[in-house]
């Protein structure tokens, strides 16, 4: 299987987020494929937590299975408001994605996590976990 060329995505938000549980981000990713290596660049193109800015897409092909780090150019985030918050000074954090490719639909079905880390009263690191479920189907 060769997944150059455009893909169409949509994660759903899992239990971390809340309000925003089962709340849905779509991107599009055009993809090149080196062998059992993948690399590209992924757009939001709508949903919850739209980021303004690409991301870059690294990964690699096993059988039928993906997997690949997205990471947003710059740092996004939801404000309590729902605003989208955008930090250029920083890279965005980095989001793991897996799934495996089901040949009766087409279409690749897998989970999602980004690992976060903050301080806490500026000096105690902790790290915060979300993940959910996305799917990928070729455009």
């Amino acid at each position: 299987m060769d997944l150059t060329g455009q893909w169409e995505a949509t994660i759903i938000y899992g239990k971390e987020y809340r309000e925003d549980k089962g709340k849905e981000l779509c991107f599009q990713m055009d993809l090149v494929q080196y062998g059992d290596e993948i690399a590209g660049t992924a757009i939001d193109t709508g949903g919850i937590g739209v980021s303004p800015d690409p991301a870059t897409i690294l990964g690699k092909v096993i059988n039928n299975d993906i997997e690949f780090i997205k990471r947003y150019d710059s740092s996004h985030y939801l404000d309590r408001g729902g605003k989208v918050v955008v930090d250029r000074s920083r890279r965005g954090h980095k989001i793991k994605y897996s799934a495996s490719f089901n040949e009766t639909n087409q279409i690749f079905t897998g989970v999602w996590t980004i690992r976060i880390w903050v301080l806490f009263l500026w000096f105690i690191p902790i790290v915060w976990s979300c993940n959910g479920t996305w799917t990928m189907k070729r455009k």
